[in-house]
């Protein structure tokens, strides 16, 4: 399996970023909070308005011309009013004065059809412009103010020229109703594309979020940093932006009990150990393996997941089972206080399950790939490179002691046992030094036929017990009917003294056990006194 790396992770480019501008450029300035005026948008806005309206007044002048040259200066006053009025610094006052543009715009056309007689002469249309202009970009109640200013322009025209009640009733009506209904239609159309864009920039929020969490889930290789990772974005990405926040667990099954690995809860309760067949729907996820999600009834749960359901005031959840390399590795809890989970949170939570998965198998592969590494393939011991490094990063502000022990005559036993032979001998041999030891000590397999125990809190006389356990623990030990036959080197150090330093002299006094002819121990006191070399029967052990 291949392992991913945070370098490589963190590389991969965002794809999802630069869509949520466009999207917000496209179809901004029609949804949303109505800003009709907002700068940088205005002139872009308002540009085919104003065309229309000043080809209005124009027209004014062509044949039969104006009735009222007074009434068409009115009407280019409030004009230019309202042309002035859209530069006015709309964004520091309250958003409901917008609509004095439109309707200084409206009472333009009337001042402009009054000083054409009221006659028809098509320019009355232009009335529809505020109407149009308010339904795309302001408040629903702005356009039926607009729509109603509409309504009294054409009445009052309506009134001006002598027009019957019956004509006038039948304007009024006619203007009413399709003000009404152009207002309506917009302003539903508007809903729908905000709605539609909100779940756009939803979803594109929680696409970027997913590219998010698997770059710091897969830059993760320790499997519970993964888990405490993967609890917490679970959060962030199932919990709706404007609600509240859902509380997330991820569930260890051992046996009949389900154990709380990680939990996230902006509360400060936290949910404790319980036993599988008390939870409503654990015993089936982990049954069957398929996640499930459900409401939380009180009457279906034991008494002790009854008591944190109800102390953390949840209603309702979904669980998603996390399978590791056909393994149950645990389960994905999310609860929710106030509503079901939805089916958008659903998938959402079942996603980050995925990721989850991936990322376990990464880490996992890769505390494999380190153990390995770590360890010898023959004798399941810690191998040299392991050793120097506990070498290395040992506790301080401690004596030890380094046993350097290598095995008598192996090369023979190859030769003349075949090396079958001699790997199980050193197999034996592994097995008994290690039982030799005490506990928090470390052996660890440096060389082809040598062994060396770190040996923590220790002296020459607990350095020379040791020693002389695994002399004992040799004593049985046959292979092929050749026996096992060890010698030992010592050397002790201070809480100052260099790990390595004193490996080296273990090593020295090892070789010179060996020169006496094997079977012996030799202890290096330090680098001034060295004492004479022990068989093993000579050594006491305490008592």
């Amino acid at each position: 399996m291949q392992v991913l790396t945070g370098e490589g992770a963190g590389a991969e480019p965002s794809l999802v970023e630069p869509s949520v501008s466009r999207v917000e450029r496209w179809v901004g300035s029609a949804v949303g909070t109505p800003r009709p005026f907002a700068r940088g948008s205005t002139r872009t806005r308002i540009a085919p308005f104003a065309v229309v309206a000043v080809l209005a007044e124009l027209s004014s002048a062509l044949p039969p011309g104006p009735r009222s040259g007074t009434d068409i200066c009115i009407s280019l006053g409030f004009l230019a009013a309202c042309a002035l009025a859209v530069r006015a610094p709309w964004d520091r006052m309250a958003s409901g004065f917008t609509v004095l543009v439109p309707l200084l715009f409206e009472a333009s056309v009337l001042w402009l059809r009054l000083g054409q007689g009221g006659v028809n002469t098509g320019v009355g249309i232009v009335i529809l412009i505020p109407v149009i202009w308010t339904v795309l970009y302001h408040h629903r109640w702005e356009s039926f103010v607009v729509v109603g200013g509409v309504v009294v322009v054409n009445f009052v025209v309506a009134e001006l020229g002598k027009s019957s009640l019956d004509v006038i009733l039948r304007s009024s009506g006619f203007w009413t109703m399709l003000g009404v209904l152009v207002a309506l239609a917009v302003h539903d159309l508007r809903d729908r594309m905000s709605q539609a864009l909100a779940r756009q920039q939803e979803l594109t929020r929680r696409a970027s979020a997913m590219v998010s969490a698997a770059r710091a889930l897969t830059s993760l290789l320790a499997p519970d940093a993964v888990v405490r990772r993967g609890v917490d974005l679970a959060v962030d990405l199932v919990s709706p932006p404007d609600g509240d926040r859902r509380r997330a667990q991820y569930y260890r099954i051992d046996g009949a009990q389900v154990c709380v690995e990680h939990q996230a809860d902006d509360g400060e309760f936290s949910i404790e150990s319980f036993a599988l067949a008390e939870h409503p729907y654990l015993p089936k996820v982990v049954a069957t393996m398929s996640p499930t999600r459900g409401t939380l009834s009180p009457e279906r749960a034991g008494p002790h997941v009854r008591f944190q359901m109800e102390t953390a005031k949840v209603v309702c959840g979904a669980w998603v089972p996390v399978v590791v390399d056909d393994r149950l590795d645990g389960v994905l809890a999310m609860n929710s206080r106030d509503h079901d989970i939805a089916e958008d949170e659903y998938e959402q939570l079942q996603a980050v399950a995925r990721l989850l998965e991936l990322a376990l198998a990464n880490a996992r592969s890769h505390e494999q790939l380190q153990l390995q590494a770590m360890t010898d393939e023959l004798t399941g011991l810690a191998n040299r490179r392991s050793f120097e490094q506990l070498l290395d990063r040992r506790p301080g502000r401690q004596r030890f002691a380094v046993l350097a022990v290598d095995i008598d005559g192996l090369k023979l036993v190859n030769d003349s046992r075949g090396h079958s032979t001699g790997d199980e001998l050193l197999r034996a041999v592994g097995r008994a030094l290690d039982g030799a030891l005490r506990r928090g000590d470390v052996l660890a397999r440096v060389g082809g036929d040598e062994f060396a125990a770190l040996c923590f809190d220790a002296d020459h006389v607990a350095a020379a017990e040791i020693a002389a356990r695994m002399f004992a623990a040799l004593a049985n030990v046959q292979v092929a009917g050749v026996p096992a036959r060890i010698s030992i080197g010592a050397a002790c150090g201070d809480s100052l003294a260099q790990a390595r330093s004193v490996h080296a002299r273990a090593d020295t006094a090892m070789y010179e056990a060996k020169r006496a002819g094997g079977m012996r121990f030799v202890s290096d006191l330090d680098e001034r006194q060295r004492v004479v070399p022990m068989s093993p029967e000579s050594i006491q052990l305490s008592r």
